[in-house]
This record gives structure tokens, C-alpha cells and sequence, in this order.
């Protein structure tokens, strides 16, 4: 092959090589059947561990005169389960309609590896703040197990196979603190108003506020390195994509 000629074919490789990391990177790399049925099955786990969980929440607080609202604030007042609701929603909205613009924008890295850091937070602190000192059975310990164990790892499962990996960028790790700070802020304040706390180490009748606020701060360092491992994550799969595409020696 001429000389000139071979340079212009490796040109054109690399705009290719290129183009394809710019469109398809941001694709999910398995077909979109696949990323439906991953879909399908954390939605239906994720929700039977909702639904069980409001049940035994109905069960236990009605008898003891809580109205619905009343039940529903206690619901809403734990992390996990305002965690679980929004996998719920990304894994319907993945599920029903991917490709909306609902659709796209959780799919993309800086939402989705934002809710990979809280699933997956969810699941490690509840095995090792809270798991020893509760034995659950029967109903109660399906749902604990779906809310804090399955629904975490299958998130894990569709986040490796189905979201786009980019170089994130390392402020967002800080960006991410806003949720857990907005639960912390709802939490106190609804303590303040109903003297009920769903964890005991956020507790200030128990403890305080500056002990609570000392475990509300050191939990956030836990948030932050958390959200700089996940960040290191997106940046090394990018990077192997684009040494198997031949964009780097």
C-alpha cells in the first residue's frame, strides 16, 4: 500500500475510532432488550420490597393510631427508603421509556453513578451500623432483604452492563452530598417537630446534637470517599474502552 496512501486510512480510522467513542461510549453496550429485562426484574424486586414494607408498616403503626399521612412520613423518613423509591423510578423509566428524555437523562453517568453511590450506601451501612444489633424474620427480614442486599447489587449488575462510563469529573463527588444533607435536614426537622428519628446515631434525644451532628459529619465523609471510588470507577471502565478501541497504547 503507498506510503500516503496508508496514512490517510490510518487518519481516518482514528476520526472513526473517534466518532464512535463520542456516540457509541454513550450508548449502553448491551442491547436495549438486555438493559429491559435487567430493568425489569431490579423494578419488580425493588417494589415488592416497597410494597411488603408498607404492609408491615400498616400492620404495626395502625393498631397504635397513626393515620395514613402519619405512616407515610414514617416511611419517608428513612434513607433506604427514599433510596429505594428512586431506583423504582429509574428502573420504570428505563423500563416504559428509555429513550424519553426522562429516559436519557437517568441514564446518564453523573445521575446513575449518584444513585449506584446511594444504593450501594444503603446496603454497607445497614450491615454495619444497624444488621447486628436486629434479628428479623419472616416478612420483615424479604423485605430487609430486598431493600438493602438484592436492590443494591442488581443496581450494581445494570449500572457495570448499561450505563455509559465517562470521565466524571471529581467536584461532582461533592455535588452528591446534597441529597443525604437534604434527608439530614429532613430528618432533624421532622425529629424536631414529632420527637421521632429513624436512626439511632441522628438522634439528638438520645445522644445530642453535637454527637449527632459529629456522626452526620463523619457519615459524610463516608458519602464523599464513597463518591470519589465511584467516580474512579467511571474514569478506569472509560479508559479500558478506549484501550480496547484503540485509542490509547
Amino acid at each position: 500500500m503507498p506510503h500516503g496512501l496508508q496514512g490517510t486510512n490510518i487518519g481516518s480510522y482514528r476520526i472513526g475510532i473517534d466518532a464512535l467513542l463520542q456516540s457509541g461510549i454513550s450508548r449502553p453496550p448491551l442491547p436495549l432488550f438486555w438493559q429491559r429485562i435487567c430493568s425489569l426484574t431490579g423494578f419488580i424486586i425493588v417494589l415488592s420490597g416497597l410494597t411488603i414494607q408498607s404492609c408491615i408498616v400498616i400492620d404495626t403503626f395502625s393498631p397504635r393510631g397513626y393515620g395514613p399521612v402519619a405512616m407515610l412520613l414514617k416511611m419517608l423518613s428513612y434513607f433506604t427508603i427514599l433510596t429505594n423509591l428512586l431506583v423504582a423510578a429509574s428502573h420504570g423509566i428505563a423500563l416504559t421509556a428509555p429513550e424519553s428524555r426522562p429516559g436519557r437523562w437517568l441514564m446518564r453517568p453523573a445521575f446513575s453513578s449518584a444513585l449506584l453511590l446511594y444504593t450501594t450506601l444503603v446496603g454497607s451501612l445497614y450491615l454495619l451500623l444497624l444488621s447486628p444489633f436486629l434479628h428479623l424474620q419472616g416478612w420483615q427480614w424479604v423485605a430487609n432483604a430486598m431493600l438493602h442486599y438484592i436492590t443494591p447489587l442488581l443496581y450494581l449488575i445494570f449500572w457495570l452492563l448499561f450505563v455509559p462510563k465517562e470521565p466524571l469529573p471529581w467536584r461532582l463527588a461533592l455535588v452528591w452530598l446534597a441529597y443525604p444533607l437534604g434527608y439530614l435536614l429532613w430528618v432533624l426537622g421532622r425529629g424536631a417537630l414529632l420527637g421521632d428519628y429513624p436512626y439511632f446515631f441522628i438522634n439528638p434525644l438520645r445522644q445530642g446534637y453535637g454527637r449527632t451532628l459529629a456522626c452526620a459529619g463523619l457519615l459524610g465523609i463516608v458519602f464523599l470517599l464513597a463518591g470519589f471510588a465511584v467516580i474512579a470507577g467511571n474514569r478506569a471502565l472509560h479508559g479500558s474502552r478506549r484501550r480496547r478501541l484503540g485509542l490509547e497504547s
